[in-house]
């Protein structure tokens, strides 16, 4: 004969209690992963990220941005400060053909390079932040991603 323990009956204040436990350590977890980064040195930008490892210095790329450190061509410089398409240094002609040719479109693998805000696609937004390069180095200098 075998006994089986009695259920007990647990006060419905007791879940609460382990619910409002749960929520605020989801809290704590969530806030502390969005603190600020402390910096080891200066961010001109403003980002999160130092300047000695940011891949673009003067326009935002840090973690609360589409764009966070995104560097599709691998030369160093980051999407959002990187209109030189080609790898010769300096925004020119050749460059705004290539551009053109994804505007208003999509974009995916290499061509994520035109996509300077990281939103997906190539849009005014980013013919914004083109012509602020245009007839000009890549960059400012390069980032962790540097050859």
């Amino acid at each position: 004969m075998s006994s089986k323990p009695e259920p007990r009956n647990r006060p419905a204040s007791l879940y609460v209690h382990i619910g409002m436990a749960m929520a605020l350590s989801a809290v704590l977890i969530l806030g502390a992963l969005s603190a600020p980064i402390a910096l080891a040195g200066p961010d001109s930008d403003l980002d999160g990220v130092d300047d000695s490892i940011d891949n673009c210095t003067l326009v935002p790329n840090g973690p609360f941005e589409l764009s966070y450190q995104v560097d599709t061509d691998g030369d160093g410089y980051g999407n959002p400060c990187d209109m030189d398409y080609n790898g010769d240094l300096i925004t020119t002609n050749l460059d705004f053909s290539s551009f053109v040719s994804v505007f208003g479109f999509e974009v995916f693998g290499a061509d994520l390079q035109f996509d300077h805000d990281g939103d997906g696609a190539v849009t005014l937004n980013d013919f914004y932040l083109y012509m602020q390069y245009y007839s000009g180095a890549a960059g400012p200098a390069p980032g962790p991603s540097a050859p």
